[in-house]
C-alpha cells in the first residue's frame, strides 16, 4: 500500500516539475498547443529514465551476495516443498488405510480423544474469542469499509478536484496552471504519509464497526469539494452549486485531509481484515478485500461522471 502512494507522489511531482520547466502558455490556442509538446516530451522522458534505472537496478541486484543468498535459499525451500508434495499421495493413502482400520468410536479417556475435539476459534488481537457470526460480521464490515473509503476518494479525486480553480486573481503561475498539479501533489503526499503511518499504529486491530463508522463519516464529508470554486472544463458550462469556500486554502486543506484519511484508513483495512477470519481463510479474505477495493474505485469513477453531468448547467 505504501508503494502505491509513493508511486502516485512520484507521478504528481514529475508532472508539476515538467510543467514548471516550461514557460507559461499564452491565451493564444496555437501558442498553447505548441508549448504542450515539450512538456509532454519531458514528462515521458522522465518516465523512460525511471524505467531504465529500474532495469539497471535489477541487474545490479543480482550481483549482490546478500540477494543471491536469500534467492537461492528460497529456491531450496520451493524444491523441498515440491519434493514433499510429490510424496503426499503415499502419506494420504496410508492415512486413509489407517482411518478405515480404526474403530468408529473411541473412549473418552483415550489419547486420540483430545485430537478428535473441535479446534478452538481463532483469537482476535483484543484477546477475546469471537463466534463465527462475529467473525463474518467483522470481515464483512471491513470489506464494506474499504469499498466506501475508495468510493469516496475516487468520486471526488481527480474528476472533481481537477476542476477546482484558484479564486486569486494574479499573474503568478501558482494561481493559474500550477494550482491543480499542486493539489495533486498535496493529495499524493498526504496519502503516502497516511499509508506509511498506518504501519506505526500498532498491531491492535480496530473492530469492523469502528472502521465502518469512520468510512461512513468520511464519505459524508466528501461533497464539501462541490462547494469550492469548481470550473467545468467546457467553456459553455457552469457549476450549479454556489461557491461557499472562496479561499484557495480550503481546497488544498480538503485535499490534504482526504489524502491522509484515504491512506491511513485504507491501509488499516487491508492490513487487519484477514486477522478476523480463520488462518486457513486469510488468503481468500485478502482476495475479497482486493475485490472490494477495486469495486470502490470503479463505483467512484462512475459517481464522478454522474455528479459532473448533473451539476453542470
Amino acid at each position: 500500500m505504501a508503494g502505491q502512494g509513493l508511486a502516485g507522489l512520484g507521478v504528481s511531482l514529475t508532472s508539476i516539475l515538467t510543467l514548471m520547466a516550461q514557460p507559461q502558455a499564452d491565451s493564444d490556442a496555437a501558442e498553447h498547443d505548441y508549448k504542450v509538446e515539450p512538456n509532454a516530451f519531458s514528462y515521458f522522458l522522465v518516465a523512460f529514465m525511471d524505467l531504465l534505472l529500474c532495469l539497471v537496478g535489477y541487474f545490479c541486484l543480482n550481483r549482490v551476495r546478500f540477494f543471491r543468498y536469500h534467492a537461492n535459499a528460497n529456491a531450496e525451500e520451493i524444491a523441498n516443498y515440491v519434493k514433499e508434495a510429490s510424496a503426499a499421495p503415499d502419506a494420504e493413502e496410508a492415512s486413509t488405510r489407517a482411518g478405515l482400520e480404526s474403530p468408529l468410536l473411541e473412549p473418552a479417556g483415550s489419547p486420540r480423544w483430545s485430537l478428535l475435539r473441535m479446534p478452538t476459534l481463532p483469537r482476535t488481537p483484543r484477546g477475546g474469542v469471537l463466534s463465527l457470526a462475529q467473525q463474518m460480521s467483522n470481515a464483512q464490515q471491513y470489506r464494506l469499509a474499504v469499498l466506501l473509503i475508495f468510493f469516496g476518494t475516487l468520486s471526488m479525486f481527480p474528476g472533481i478536484t481537477s476542476l477546482i480553480a484558484s479564486t486569486t486573481k494574479s499573474s503568478n503561475r501558482f494561481f493559474n496552471d500550477l494550482f491543480v498539479p499542486f493539489s495533486f501533489v498535496v493529495f499524493n503526499a498526504t496519502d503516502s504519509i497516511g499509508r506509511i503511518g498506518s504501519g506505526w499504529a500498532g498491531s491492535k486491530a480496530p473492530t469492523g464497526r469502528t472502521m465502518l463508522t469512520a468510512a461512513c463519516v468520511r464519505l459524508a464529508c466528501m461533497p464539501i469539494f462541490l462547494f469550492c470554486n469548481v470550473v467545468p472544463s467546457s467553456s459553455g458550462d457552469s457549476w450549479s452549486i454556489p461557491v461557499l469556500f472562496e479561499s484557495d486554502v480550503f481546497p488544498i486543506m480538503f485535499n490534504a485531509i482526504m489524502g491522509l484519511s484515504n491512506g491511513y484508513l485504507g491501509s488499516l483495512c487491508m492490513m487487519h481484515a484477514p486477522s478476523f477470519v480463520h488462518p486457513s481463510q486469510r488468503q481468500d479474505e485478502g482476495t475479497k478485500m482486493a475485490l472490494s477495493l477495486i469495486s470502490g474505485c470503479t463505483l467512484g469513477c462512475i459517481a464522478t461522471l454522474v455528479v459532473s453531468v448533473i451539476l453542470k448547467d
